[in-house]
């Protein structure tokens, strides 16, 4: 009997062997303090708990978390509380500190991720990523393969593509935003569908460990999920892929855009009421990011659906770059010297999937390298970015630009500077040559849809605004008669809303010499369904598919628009 109940003590005495005084840890942000303690689990398992200070002032506190979390203990907490109170009372092992936010620390001796901190191996104490990145956040961050690997696969293949290679800029660009002290912006990819637009991002957010498309942030989020998710990227790049799962139509698209913009590019997370739950300390609201965004259309072109224009500031936060030109129909652009055109689609097509499938197996690996290089040069590093950004200055002589543009080209200059530093750190197989073509032929791309934008259709829009206020487009009376001669055209009534028919001859005279100007004016009114077509674009001649013939109030049949009023705004 003596002996059972010896070996009943000695068995309790080894599971509480088991619990070890890990850690004492502060959080940074708010200065709050815990313990933390390791112990085994029922089926020798490893477990750890993380208690807030105050909890542990009495042992049977610790006793009972440990048996939540299914500690290997005995359910009869009798006798126990002297030695729960040694184990609490004994020196941790270790001491850490919850970073206030991701990115870098203070020193900048250290860069805090979502997952690690790439750094601060001889720090007294530790730190660990924030305490507030919780179960619910989701951290698709992880590594795969060598940065090596990730250089001869991911770095090379995107060597075919301008924006591929343009989107590892702005991810190896997004962690000198710091040491700049240029606030965030963003890029906003754009062009025909099933083009390579995700894979080009996604060769950006495999830099930091994004390796798939479902990995992705995505525009389908909630615009206050968009806001505090972006603090998981600070001083990282910030990847939101497609406009088009926003819901509704185009036209609503562009208020959710402009304030996603503004909100990303002001540098904190949204402020909420200080007693509300779900309010950040200010310490960790701070965000400095350069997102990469991808679309369909422009996002002039999202304000034009919205029958908005976007303001100067706006430009300033996010421009609009082009997949590739017109006249390719991905985002590969550069081609063997050899190849035959008649195979070049099939050949970009097959480079795509592979620099997909190269993300998939290769990511997170080059940022660790990268910001190793950095951390090392960080005495010299904001002169190195200046010189970088001057080099490629020297190098773009394009027309002179003021304000918000040039705040872009500037941005630019960034941009490039980020690359500059990945070739001097040996994580991508360029020369500085390739890459200042690169970004020189974006920003210039950039700028050309800047301003086609604004001397076309923004052109256009007005033009038409204008002439159809004017005297020459009549209203169609239950009596009217009048011949084509006598006016340009005519409007009806239907259920509220004007509904016009415009002699194609006279809206054309609207617009000027430019035939541009008109053919992009029935694409905008066709896309955003004012335009009534006289049959579908297949097999009609230039711009004949938008043209009908209707008898004009004096019976005439008369080469025609007919179009419902797209200045109209009773919804």
């Amino acid at each position: 009997m003596i002996y059972k109940i010896k070996k009943k003590v000695r068995n309790m005495q080894n599971m509480l062997d088991t619990i070890v005084h890990y850690a004492n840890a502060e959080d940074e942000a708010t200065g709050d303090a815990f313990e933390i303690f390791d112990f085994r689990k029922v089926g020798n398992r490893p477990g750890q708990i993380r208690v807030p200070r105050q909890d542990l002032q009495k042992p049977e506190a610790l006793y009972s978390l440990l048996v939540r979390k299914n500690a290997e203990l005995p359910l009869c907490p009798e006798k126990l509380d002297q030695k729960l109170s040694q184990i609490i009372g004994s020196k941790p092992r270790k001491r850490f500190v919850y970073s206030a936010r991701v990115g870098w620390r203070p020193d900048r001796r250290g860069f805090v991720t979502p997952r690690e901190v790439i750094g601060c191996s001889k720090a007294k104490r530790q730190p660990l990523p924030p305490i507030w990145l919780g179960e619910r956040h989701q951290i698709a961050l992880s590594e795969a393969g060598t940065w090596e690997t990730w250089r001869d696969t991911v770095g090379k293949l995107a060597l075919r593509s301008n924006v591929a290679m343009l989107a590892i800029c702005a991810a190896v660009a997004a962690p000198l935003l710091s040491f700049t002290g240029r606030p965030s912006f963003g890029i906003n990819l754009f062009g025909r569908a099933k083009a390579g637009k995700t894979t080009a991002l996604l060769a950006g957010a495999s830099v930091i460990g994004l390796g798939r498309e479902a990995d992705l942030p995505n525009w389908g989020a909630t615009a206050a999920a968009k806001g505090e998710s972006v603090r998981m990227y600070n001083d990282m790049p910030f990847p939101l892929n497609e406009v088009g799962l926003l819901g509704g139509s185009k036209r609503k698209a562009y208020p959710e855009i402009r304030e996603t913009i503004y909100r990303l590019g002001e540098g904190h997370e949204r402020l909420r009421h200080t007693q509300s739950l779900f309010s950040a300390p200010a310490a960790s609201s701070e965000v400095r990011t350069i997102y990469f965004s991808t679309a369909e259309h422009s996002f002039d072109e999202y304000a034009d659906f919205a029958g908005e224009k976007r303001d100067e500031g706006e430009y300033a936060r996010c421009i609009d770059v082009p997949v590739n030109r017109p006249n390719r129909h991905s985002i590969i652009n550069r081609f063997p010297a050899n190849l035959p055109e008649e195979k070049r689609r099939r050949w970009a097509d097959d480079r795509v999937i592979e620099l997909r499938k190269a993300c998939e197996a290769n990511h997170g690996t080059a940022f660790r390298r990268y910001i190793g290089h950095l951390i090392a040069s960080r005495d010299t590093l904001k002169a190195r970015i200046e010189e970088y950004m001057r080099e490629m200055d020297q190098f773009e002589q394009s027309p002179v630009v003021k304000g918000a543009l040039e705040h872009v080209r500037q941005n630019f200059g960034l941009l490039y500077a980020g690359g500059r530093l990945a070739i001097d750190a040996g994580v991508v197989p360029w020369t500085p040559e390739q890459l200042l073509r690169v970004v020189a032929t974006c920003w210039r791309r950039a700028l050309n849809v800047h301003g086609q934008k604004k001397d076309a259709l923004t052109q256009a829009k007005r033009a038409l605004r204008a002439n159809l206020k004017s005297e020459k487009v009549k209203m169609r009376g239950p009596s009217a008669s009048f011949p084509p001669a006598d006016a340009d055209g005519y409007y009806v009534m239907d259920g509220g809303v004007r509904i016009y028919t415009v002699h194609a001859a006279a809206m054309r005279k609207w617009l000027g010499t430019d035939p541009k100007q008109f053919d992009t004016l029935v694409d905008w009114l066709d896309a955003e369904h004012f335009l009534k077509r006289r049959q579908s674009r297949t097999g009609a001649a230039g711009s004949d598919w938008a043209i009908q013939t209707p008898k004009w109030p004096n019976g005439k049949s008369v080469r025609s628009i007919v179009f419902r009023d797209p200045f109209w705004r009773g919804d």
